[in-house]
């Protein structure tokens, strides 16, 4: 039998990167698969290599080439397989002896999200203008891809946001201040509040870090000193020599420190 025509093969996929981790978005990858003809042909082979160029997985059939493959990240022996560049190729065997080869498409497994670690300077303050504590400062650690998306969220004791700022990571600053306002630049009421940040990646990994329990204080505490007498007799006998000094404040909490001396 001659053969005059020499098939061809088109492999194509439906994304760079895909996420199988189980969560039910961007869990596989598909493959579109074309040939000129299917004449003649007795099998088909789709190979999935590694960075070091080794087959972890390969999708054959018989007969016709399926339009779509379905790839679900797991190598031959049903393992997963880890994050990673992969190279993948499509044969074709005909009973002319015919072999087309398609081009290698470059596909990558991305399991892993953008993380952030959040390191407040300290969990009280009191946006008052007095100069003390103002602001609050949270500083930034993180790992990821420069476009991959941050979402900083500064929520109430029930859960409701109250500020909102999104980046990509690439912009995403290393230290960021709070003054205490919502998102429309208005004062909010003294209470705790919970600082949050959320990563989201191309394939939809995400990740999530807060910061809660911080104390947001309005008011100016305020201190009373008074004693048990008007004048003490240091020189002399009895109670008259000694002063007891009773100390008032509006609130004790989280004091740091505390001195008492002569006017």
């Amino acid at each position: 039998r001659l053969v005059r025509r020499y098939e061809r093969v088109d492999l194509a996929a439906d994304s760079e990167s895909f996420s199988p981790t189980g969560d039910g978005q961007a869990d596989t990858l598909r493959f579109r698969s074309g040939t000129g003809s299917s004449a003649g042909l007795l099998r088909w082979q789709l190979d999935i290599r590694d960075a070091e160029k080794r087959i972890v997985r390969t999708l054959a059939g018989t007969g016709a080439l399926p339009s779509e493959l379905a790839w679900d990240g797991l190598d031959d022996n049903r393992q997963p397989l880890p994050d990673g560049f992969y190279a993948c190729q499509t044969s074709l065997f005909y009973e002319s002896g015919n072999h087309p080869v398609s081009r290698q498409v470059f596909v990558e497994i991305d399991k892993t999200p953008a993380t952030v670690a959040v390191t407040p300077a300290y969990l009280e303050f009191s946006p008052n203008g007095d100069g003390k504590r103002d602001t609050i400062a949270f500083d930034h650690g993180t790992k990821g891809q420069a476009g991959d998306a941050v979402r900083v969220v500064i929520a109430d004791r029930l859960g409701n946001p109250v500020l909102t700022r999104d980046w990509k990571l690439r912009e995403f600053p290393a230290r960021f201040e709070w003054n205490g306002l919502d998102a429309a630049g208005q004062a909010l009421p003294e209470g705790r509040y919970t600082y949050r940040v959320e990563t989201t990646d191309k394939v939809g990994n995400k990740s999530r870090v807060a910061v809660s329990d911080i104390l947001l204080k309005t008011g100016l505490e305020k201190v009373a000193l008074e004693g048990d007498r008007g004048a003490i007799s240091p020189g002399l006998p009895g109670e008259t020599r000694r002063l007891v000094l009773l100390p008032t404040v509006t609130s004790t909490n989280r004091i740091e420190k505390f001195e008492i001396g002569r006017a």
